[in-house]
């Protein structure tokens, strides 16, 4: 949910003397940064860690889309067209690629550069990725001893930038509740 409705849940516990929140988890990868804008300074502000959903976005960011948007077959992004409609587009392939070139270049991988690049972010307490095989556990839990050095966090943010200026960008929730932007009336 919005960075306001978690902030009103950290206020409301601590009026309350209530156990407050100690984690939120909402969706946040290399290819979905908007919570960059208002739940990751509210969460930081309030000492609320993070446990990012969809870390490797849909599958997105294992590398096995191919360049023409194809995905495994058996793969959410196969299975779900709302999914593969809103992670596949040529932005993010394009994206992808100049990623998994970077990674390669350092002798590794996307699904490496992907856990690497959340777990820098000191307020990120976990990244909890599915898995449907037991290679992928292990690939997975290995990805996350790769840390990312203060050298190479400006350069993976180049590539992010230059398809996505986070700062630019019209701010909306995704929670469910809402399915467009709601346009708020001028002040007078």
């Amino acid at each position: 949910f919005e960075a306001w409705r978690m902030v009103q849940g950290v206020w409301t516990s601590q009026v309350n003397r209530l156990t407050r929140f100690i984690s939120s988890q909402f969706e946040y990868s290399l290819l979905n940064r908007s919570s960059e804008l208002e739940m990751l300074p509210a969460c930081r502000s309030n000492g609320v860690g993070v446990i990012p959903y969809l870390p490797l976005a849909a599958g997105m960011l294992t590398g096995k889309v191919t360049a023409d948007g194809v995905a495994p077959q058996g793969t959410r992004l196969a299975i779900d067209s709302g999914v593969s409609g809103r992670m596949i587009t040529n932005a993010n392939l394009n994206l992808v690629n100049d990623l998994s070139s970077w990674a390669i270049e350092r002798g590794r991988t996307i699904v490496d550069l992907a856990f690497a690049w959340l777990l820098h972010n000191p307020i990120v307490a976990t990244v909890i990725a599915g898995a449907s095989s037991a290679k992928q556990v292990a690939q997975n839990a290995k990805a996350s001893e790769w840390q990312l050095t203060a050298d190479e966090m400006p350069e993976v943010n180049a590539i992010l930038d230059k398809y996505d200026k986070i700062g630019n960008r019209t701010y909306y929730s995704r929670a469910n509740y809402f399915d467009e932007q709601v346009e708020m009336p001028a002040r007078d």
